[in-house]
């Protein structure tokens, strides 16, 4: 809604709620006493004079008539239809309320005075008030919420979806795509933020490739250097064999230790490269399973997770690995499995929390199962996938580090990895 439009409906509600007060305030006109009525309920009263105060006589009550009470000749109270009737005679007076004799024949036998004086208009005018000023009210508060909706839904909520996407970006979630609403103000800035994120997500893609690349430039690079190492190490080792020249021998002992210097040399660099991710700090801590259960559930940005419910306990583990270890099985089953994510979570025994995670997608193959933990292995269902076979492999590493355990099994359809942490 743009802010003309928003002007112009706040003054279309103003100018509806002004209309409202000046109908709703207006006074009720005051109507004349019905005299004919009131005669007619002094004649009734005329002939139960015989009845009036005694406790279980009914005086007559027609509809709309006001309530009234009855005085015998000395002022006492004989019956009052109600509590707005006055209760003497002075009273009715000082109300200017409507006065009627009770006469048997010629005789006075008491007074009838009807409540129709002022006060009882102006109680009615305070009724109408309340009510007018209660219905105002509750308008106004609806008018408020539903601005207050408004501003929410148009401007405080876009706000905090991008500050959630901002803070998802800097843990290093790229996956989770922010929510673009063209129908607000900020929709073009929604959209230019999941630009962002894509880019990102390119961009880290394609470093992600360069450093495989160049990690398996320099393990091919190491593995390749030592083939001929090797067979310089051999031949020199078969001349020393048949050499009888001290001279000659010493040279080829020289080559001999320069190739165990280079062999050495090639396996420092072949086991360097594939050495990279094993020096992640892990420092773990006790922690509640219920905030591991927290964890899960952010890393499952989908919703594919049917239910995250962990036993209460207490469990030894790094958060932030832990957040880790899982941000990677979840990756993994929206990469190669399908919906839904089936979470589990048990204590085993007396030491571990074990939680499985299920998903319902082709599943590996049983004689892949022992292989897909393994650093860079990557089985049949990545093929055409983006991906650096590290996620798996990653989990387990950081789960073992945390003294627990991580297992891959088949879940008849789907793929299934089980993780375990010790409890504190």
């Amino acid at each position: 809604m743009t802010v003309r439009r928003l002007a112009l409906a706040l003054i279309a509600l103003l100018a509806t709620l002004v209309a409202l007060v000046w109908v709703l305030l207006r006074p009720p006109a005051r109507t004349p006493p019905d005299l004919p009525a009131l005669n007619d309920i002094v004649s009734r009263l005329a002939v139960d004079a015989a009845e009036l105060g005694r406790p279980s006589y009914e005086p007559p009550r027609p509809p709309d008539t006001p309530d009234y009470a009855v005085l015998d000749t000395d002022g006492r109270l004989l019956v009052a239809t109600g509590p707005a009737a006055p209760t003497s005679l002075v009273e009715a007076i000082a109300r200017q309320d409507t006065v009627l004799d009770l006469r048997d024949g010629d005789r006075l036998t008491g007074q009838v005075l009807f409540a129709t004086g002022d006060e009882v208009a102006l109680t009615a005018a305070a009724d109408h008030l309340r009510w007018v000023c209660t219905i105002l009210v509750v308008l106004l508060g609806a008018a408020a919420a539903l601005a207050l909706w408004r501003l929410d839904r148009s401007m405080l909520r876009p706000f905090r979806e991008m500050g959630g996407f901002a803070r998802q970006v800097a843990a290093g979630d790229l996956d989770a795509p922010l929510r673009m609403d063209k129908a607000n103000a900020f929709g073009a800035f929604t959209e230019a933020f999941d630009l962002m994120r894509q880019e990102l997500a390119a961009a880290r893609q394609r470093e992600r490739q360069a450093d495989r690349a160049k990690r398996e430039l320099v393990a091919s690079l190491g593995h390749d250097m030592k083939t001929p190492i090797a067979s310089i190490k051999a031949v020199a080792e078969l001349m020393a064999a048949r050499n009888r020249d001290p001279a000659t021998a010493a040279r080829l002992a020289v080559i001999d230790a320069k190739a165990d210097q280079l062999d050495a040399l090639a396996s420092d660099l072949l086991e360097g490269a594939l050495r990279e991710l094993e020096v992640l700090p892990v420092n773990p801590r006790e922690v509640s399973s219920h905030e591991l259960a927290g964890l899960l559930a952010e890393a499952d940005h989908l919703g594919w997770a049917d239910g995250i419910e962990f036993p209460d306990c207490l469990v030894r583990v790094d958060p932030l690995r832990w957040a880790q270890a899982v941000g990677n099985v979840v990756a993994n089953a929206y990469k190669y499995g399908a919906a839904p994510l089936t979470v589990t979570a048990r204590i085993v025994g007396s030491d571990a929390l074990e939680v499985a995670l299920a998903d319902a997608g082709p599943g590996v193959g049983p004689d892949e199962l022992a292989l897909v933990t393994r650093k860079f292995y990557r089985g049949a269902a990545g093929a055409g996938k983006p991906g650096a076979g590290l996620g798996l492999y990653l989990a387990r590493h950081l789960m073992e580090r945390m003294g627990g355990q991580l297992a891959c099994g088949d879940a008849a359809p789907g793929f299934k990895v089980t993780l375990r942490a010790p409890l504190a």
